[in-house]
């Protein structure tokens, strides 16, 4: 789901350098550490250049804060007590320009530092106590950094690590627990996209090591652990119950309803949390430590039910569309059935989302008509998701069925899925292929705007650009954007100014038709997520 733009927009203003300084703009692509608990302050350094001079900073939520100390390469990092747990995003800029997002996480546990060096059995780095979330770099190739727990006989350790699917780094990580003398008792590689997360239960009291290294997420020749100043990770460690996922695993909206977690280790009931809407984004206000991606969770506005038992064997789950519903393929083998009442030409949207949130679920979903025969079967949306999302016109009146299962006939109490049915309503989506611009004075600057028209939309689209500032205009190539033709399914914005001094504004690029107002997104990188929160910088001519 897309971070959305703030009206407010949090800024903190960094001290001004001398004007003889050589300028350049921010082109940061990581900080370490990747995060802090609220309530704390942590000093952070930055992957790339700050830029000169020294750059302000941009935040896609409030309280949070960001530094410069008396040191040039160190940064402050402070999270106000109650700023609102999960992803921050951070944009640097300058009169030159400005960098790509980069995220950074709000905690709720305490947190440590890695400490050099670890890299042997003999020199792991003691943890104390636990829960703990270590910040950590694989500074090298060939690196692996080792962590010491001390675990009582049947105590269940869980460890996780967060860096590549949400803080967009180059690792593919690799987790292992061993003996003190480096016996290797568990592994785990790619548990949520490229990140390793394990549980292990201890058959003996004692010391434990924790071991973290990686290969290049991209592939290459070279065979060693890889490693360098981006590989950046946050890893979790804790003897205690983690929330996987929710239920529902979509968020109401305008007012959200209460989400129940689903915890994986030593898992004690537990109340209900409500999430908490900023700007259209979900945050979930955990306490405990937490694996999901809270902002992943869509907001609807239809009904949220939740997978129940049969009231009889092999009776299917009645349904009422439109629904998002929340179930569970607990077992290897397992088929969910659901069916629902549909009329001949009725188009509907199908979809069953299950790896957006983490889930090891390789989905395939089955339709079956009134006279029982095979409709339509689906696996996997494209080349890269293993998600579903598709449009089907119902050929009869009468009772449909629909079937979710794993494609390999796998299943366990994390195979969780979100099943959607919904009424095809033609509408557009817009997007653009970055999330930043610099304008120079005196020159114009063309943006792309790529259209998704959905359903057979064929409305007129007239676009506008919010936050400009007054002494900018904007011009379309195309007037309107029509339902047949080139314009169907792009416009070019084109953005001119005469002003004479540098500025950096907040964009919004809408798009409306009738009563509905579409804000394009753009892609961050490294990342799956995208942000409607775009950037103009504007630069003087030459």
């Amino acid at each position: 789901m897309p971070f959305s733009f703030l009206r407010s927009s949090v800024l903190a203003i960094a001290a001004l350098v001398p004007a003889w300084v050589l300028a350049a703009p921010p082109a940061v692509t990581g900080i370490s550490p990747a995060g802090v608990q609220a309530g704390k302050s942590v000093t952070v350094s930055f992957v790339g250049a700050a830029g000169e001079p020294v750059p302000q900073v941009w935040f896609s939520r409030p309280g949070i804060t960001l530094a410069p100390t008396d040191k040039p390469k160190e940064w402050t990092l402070t999270a106000a007590p109650d700023c609102p747990p999960g992803i921050v995003w951070i944009r640097f800029f300058n009169d030159e320009g400005a960098s790509d997002l980069r995220p950074v996480f709000v905690g709720t546990l305490p947190e440590i530092a890695e400490v050099e060096p670890n890299n042997t059995n003999a020199q792991a780095q003691k943890v104390e106590a636990l829960p703990v979330v270590v910040n950590g770099v694989l500074h090298k190739g060939g690196e692996v950094d080792a962590f010491s727990v001390t675990l009582e006989a049947g105590q269940t350790l869980t460890a996780s690590v967060e860096s590549h699917r949400s803080l967009g780094t180059p690792m593919d990580g690799v987790l292992q627990i061993a003996t003190p003398d480096g016996f290797v008792l568990v592994q785990n590689d790619d548990d949520r996209g490229n990140d390793p997360q394990l549980t292990f239960t201890a058959t003996r009291p004692g010391p434990y090591l924790v071991r973290a290294f990686a290969f290049p997420a991209d592939p290459n020749s070279t065979i060693n652990y890889a490693g360098g100043e981006g590989y950046i990770y946050r890893l979790l460690l804790t003897t205690g119950p983690v929330i996987d996922h929710t239920v529902p695993l979509a968020v109401a909206s305008p007012t959200p309803a209460p989400l129940a977690p689903v915890r994986t280790g030593i898992a004690p009931d537990a109340a209900p949390l409500t999430p908490v809407l900023i700007d259209e984004t979900a945050i979930l206000p955990a306490a405990e430590p937490s694996t999901l991606l809270a902002h992943r969770l869509p907001l609807v506005s239809h009904a949220t039910p939740i997978e129940a038992a049969p009231a009889e064997p092999n009776t299917p789950q009645l349904l009422t569309v439109p629904m998002s519903l929340t179930g569970h393929v607990s077992a290897p083998g397992e088929v969910d059935r659901y069916r629902f009442a549909g009329k001949k030409g009725e188009s509907l949207r199908l979809a069953v989302d299950a790896r957006r949130f983490d889930s090891p679920l390789d989905a395939v979903l089955r339709l079956f008509g009134p006279d029982g025969k095979l409709i339509k079967e689906q696996d996997d949306d494209g080349r890269r998701s293993y998600d579903i999302d598709f449009n089907q016109s119902l050929p009869a009146d009468g009772e449909y069925r629909l079937e979710v299962t794993d494609r390999f006939r796998h299943g366990g109490p994390r195979y969780a899925y979100l099943l959607t049915a919904e009424p095809t309503v033609p509408d557009f989506d817009l997007n653009v292929d970055t999330n930043r611009w610099t304008l120079k004075a005196g020159t114009p600057l063309e943006i792309p705007v790529t259209i998704a028209r959905r359903a057979g939309f064929k409305d007129e689209i007239v676009f506008e650009v919010e936050g400009l500032p007054a002494d900018a205009e904007v011009t379309l190539a195309e007037t309107k954007s029509q339902a047949m033709g080139d314009s169907a399914k792009s416009v070019k914005l084109k953005i001119e100014t005469k002003r004479t001094t540098p500025l950096n504004v907040p964009l919004k690029i809408i798009g409306k038709a009738g009563d509905r107002r579409r804000v394009a997104d753009g892609p961050i990188s490294g990342v799956s997520d995208r942000i409607t929160a775009l950037w103009l910088t504007i630069v003087k001519g030459s």
